[in-house]
């Protein structure tokens, strides 16, 4: 009786390549993405602050210009997190700010203006806190 390819030895190691060459190619693949996905969404979007000003008073608010790039290979929005400080360097409000639609390679501007949980009375400093 004639044994079939895949009951004899040749077709055994058929097979077992068959299932390694498999399992090495979904490694692979997830591996590779994986590293796609693994920057954060802050190192492939670069946030700045461009410009801060303070209006002191009983309604005290600050206002922020917020530059982003995305340096990433789709277009993204961007959550961006600002802390504001007094003169003094006391941590006074923080507050988060979205700049939508950045195409690949794009820097987006945009002005933010909060009303502060303290009362200033003198100019402070907006600082991103966090990115993604």
């Amino acid at each position: 009786m004639k044994r079939s390819f895949w009951s004899s030895p040749g077709g055994v190691f058929a097979i077992i390549g068959i299932i390694v060459g498999s399992v090495v190619v979904v490694c692979v693949g997830l591996a590779i993405a994986g590293a796609l996905m693994s920057g954060s969404a802050a190192s492939k979007m670069d946030a700045s602050v461009v410009s801060c000003t303070f209006t002191p008073g009983p309604l005290s608010s600050a206002t922020v210009g917020i530059q982003v790039k995305n340096n990433g290979v789709s277009t993204r929005t961007a959550k961006v997190g600002i802390e504001y400080r007094d003169g003094s360097g006391n941590r006074i409000d923080t507050d988060t700010a979205y700049v939508r639609n950045i195409r690949p390679g794009d820097t987006a501007r945009v002005e933010e203006t909060t009303l502060l949980d303290a009362e200033v009375t003198s100019a402070g400093t907006c600082k991103i806190v966090d990115v993604s």
